[in-house]
């Protein structure tokens, strides 16, 4: 919800009460603690979220919040004539959640405002009125409210981004949905009066240098020295050191999307924005973020509002039209009846940036195919046959979710789950540049000079690419019975397909090799292993293989369904799990990898995103075994091969190229530690951090489970034979940790 909306409103009120000197002493105090109570009111109720939050302290804070609602009405009921204590009011009943109440006192500022009065505090009624109804899903009042919030007061930029928000309800089907369900996520309104800026905030460093100010500027030389590591390191000390600086999130979130973790981007991204910082490029690095992530209508919005603050913004068109296709998914006919809308985007993005050209070409080809299938569509002779699809946002069966992608001209592939390699890759991207002065830090944004790229970043398009590789289209026919319905996503050996088993009229996962790697023996022989590999592995907790099939274009697995989500998306949504919820989580994951170990099989790539949750049933699967391998040294435990896994998971062995069954464990072993804090235990160098054992102990974060300090300590160690040897042991020690913190 956004009831932080409403207390960062607030904020600014007070100030402007004080400006204007109106009204008596008490009515000045009672609003000032009405404002104070709607802060306050938001904090409680994100405590009162808290599972595992004691009875006591839980009635304690619901009765504190019914005493705050008994002064806010009794306010009411003292100064029925204050225009300025009703838009008090409706900002309160607003962060309570009481959309009605909230109407209702808007209302009645609405009726106390006087021609002469300050248009600043109708607009802010206004907006609160328009807040309110938009979250009970009437966008058209929304929208007609905000409008005319922006007629007294331009400057309101959260009337603003109601006025957005609700055209794009309005306009994009199925958004307005979408929004009522995931605002606070996505979501985060301010008013201007707490309002950032990149200068602003250089300013402050100038005149009064901090530690996080002294970080940002770390975080940014290693940005332009190119140094990942040392980027995240920077970044997570600066968010401890003030983590009410909205600089210091934005920073990390920068570092995070570059290191293609998604779901913590948008986190830090939105965290920044709940604390003031609101600008084009904050909405446009969230936009690529969802975008990769496979939320397509939220980074539309996105994309929208980056163009509203900076309407010469290039990249941020190119966005809006890359999300508005691939929100309409598998949809030709929605493809076309956008087109008029994706064309003006992608010809004003290339007015501004002729070098974005590339996209222009990228859109045509995409909406000319999708208007050749709504002719085979209507040709009579050749009807088309119907299938049963799901959300085009729902996760993959068998690789992070994602929507529809393709190839574009020049063999540029677009897929979520990776696409914003593609706009870190492809775009002229904005970037924080430092500038040190005596006094502080300064910091301006500016666009990469050509040639000149951070960490990652290859530059723009290359229009003379080699061809693709093999690709399938909706409606392909593999093996003559399995169809494929759409591309849902990518892992790191193949594209995914939702499909059709004809046969068994059953839905499928289809995993393609990945474009360019088809051609390679060596390729194809070890996506045949993957086959091997995971057919062997029967298991109710690991993902199941039907079948294999080569076809002349490529091989293709065809693999189990999985309905639900990843648990890195879980995370993104709780930040992190209760013990106890982690438990039959953990049970399952052991499950399944025991079972894999007993079979001969490391995973070796084990993190969040490998792993699903059924929608229904809870049950656990584990995903992505492709990278698994047979081959064994003599002792039938150890694999030594090229690297292969995700660096912030993978074992200190691991990063030279050694796995076990110790080094999946120890994947585990982070995973769960992020499970429980919300963080990854190692930042910065983690090489060096692993083998050091250089982290947090969990009882910072977990006080009250003492136990868990020495599982960790074995869990984490960074010699192997230190720590845990099987999956079952792993579980049975975490069970008794539990066990032990739970009884003191």
């Amino acid at each position: 919800m956004l009831a932080i909306l409403a207390a960062l409103l607030s904020l600014a009120w007070s100030a402007h009460a004080a400006r204007e000197g109106e009204g008596s002493e008490a009515e000045t105090r009672a609003i000032a603690q009405a404002e104070e109570a709607a802060k306050d009111t938001h904090a409680i109720q994100e405590k009162l979220k808290e599972k595992d939050l004691a009875a006591e302290k839980r009635a304690a804070f619901e009765q504190t919040l019914k005493s705050k609602d008994e002064n806010i009405t009794a306010g009411e009921k003292r100064f029925p004539e204050s225009p300025k204590y009703a838009t008090t009011a409706g900002t309160y009943w607003y962060s309570r959640g009481d959309l009605d109440k909230a109407v209702t006192s808007a209302d009645r500022a609405l009726e106390l405002a006087t021609p002469d009065g300050d248009p600043k505090l109708t607009s802010k009624a206004l907006t609160i009125k328009g807040l309110a109804v938009f979250r009970k899903r009437d966008y058209e009042a929304s929208l007609r409210l905000a409008e005319e919030a922006l007629k007294l007061d331009p400057g309101n930029s959260a009337a603003l981004e109601v006025k957005e928000y609700s055209k794009s309800a309005l306009h994009l089907r199925g958004l307005g949905e979408v929004v009522a369900k995931r605002t606070e996520r996505i979501f985060a309104l301010t008013d201007p009066g707490v309002a950032h800026t990149a200068e602003e905030w250089s300013d402050r460093q100038a005149s009064n240098p901090t530690e996080a100010g002294r970080l940002v500027g770390k975080v940014i030389k290693s940005r332009e020295e190119g140094d990942l590591g040392a980027q995240l390191q920077y970044a997570e000390a600066a968010v401890r050191a003030d983590p009410s600086d909205p600089m210091t999130y934005f920073q990390r979130g920068r570092v995070r999307k570059e290191v293609d973790d998604q779901n913590g981007a948008i986190i830090d991204f939105t965290q920044a924005m709940h604390l003031g910082w609101k600008d084009a490029l904050m909405f446009k690095l969230r936009a690529e973020a969802l975008i990769r992530a496979g939320s397509y209508r939220e980074a539309y919005v996105d994309a929208l509002m980056a163009v509203a603050y900076n309407p010469k913004l290039a990249e941020a068109y190119v966005l809006r039209a890359m999300a508005r296709r691939r929100a309409e998914g598998n949809d030709a006919a929605g493809i076309v009846r956008a087109k008029a809308e994706i064309m003006a985007d992608v010809e004003k993005a290339v007015r501004l940036d002729p070098a974005l050209r590339v996209f222009l070409d990228d859109e045509r080809a995409a909406i000319a195919e999708a208007e050749e299938k709504v002719r085979k569509q209507a040709a009579p002779a050749a009807p088309k046959p119907t299938h049963s699809a799901t959300d085009p946002n729902a996760p993959s069966g068998a690789a992070i979710p994602a929507g529809p992608s393709r190839d574009a001209r020049g063999g540029l592939v677009l897929y979520a789950g990776a696409v914003l390699g593609l706009i870190a890759l492809l775009l002229a991207v904005a970037v924080v540049a430092l500038l040190a002065s005596r006094k502080g830090t300064k910091v301006v944004e500016t666009p990469l000079a050509s040639g000149d790229h951070s960490a990652g970043d290859s530059g723009r398009p290359d229009p003379v690419a080699a061809p693709a590789g093999p690709r399938t289209t909706e409606g392909s026919l593999l093996g003559g019975h399995i169809r494929v319905v759409r591309e849902i996503g990518k892992g790191g050996m193949g594209v995914v397909c939702l499909g059709e088993d004809m046969k068994l009229r059953r839905p499928v996962a289809v995993k393609q090799l990945a474009p360019g790697l088809s051609h390679g023996p060596a390729e194809r022989e070890r996506f045949r292993a993957e086959a091997l590999t995971m057919a062997k592995l029967k298991h109710p907790n690991s993902a199941s293989i039907y079948e294999l099939i080569e076809e002349p274009d490529g091989l293709f697995l065809v693999m189990e369904y999985i309905d639900g989500e990843t648990l890195a998306q879980r995370l993104t949504r709780t930040r992190k799990l209760a013990p106890a919820e982690c438990l039959p989580i953990l049970k399952q994951l052991c499950q399944g990898i025991g079972h894999a170990h007993n079979h001969g099989v490391l995973h070796r790539d084990l993190k969040p995103s490998n792993v699903m949750i059924e929608r229904e049933t809870e049950l656990v699967k584990i995903m992505d075994l492709g990278i698994a391998r047979f081959t064994e040294s003599p002792d039938g435990r150890t694999v030594t091969a090229t690297q292969i896994g995700t660096p912030a998971y993978m074992a200190p062995e691991q990063h030279d190229g050694v796995v076990s069954r110790e080094s999946d464990l120890y994947s585990m072993a982070i995973m769960l530690y992020e499970l429980l804090c919300g963080v990854r235990p190692f930042i910065g160098d983690m090489v060096q951090a692993k083998i050091a054992e250089n982290y947090p102990p969990i009882t910072k974060t977990l006080p009250g489970w003492a136990g868990l300090d020495g599982f960790f300590k074995r869990a984490l160690a960074s010699n192997r034979e230190s720590r845990f040897h099987s999956a079952g042991e792993f579980y049975e020690a975490f069970e008794n940790a539990l066990a032990r913190g739970a009884s003191k």
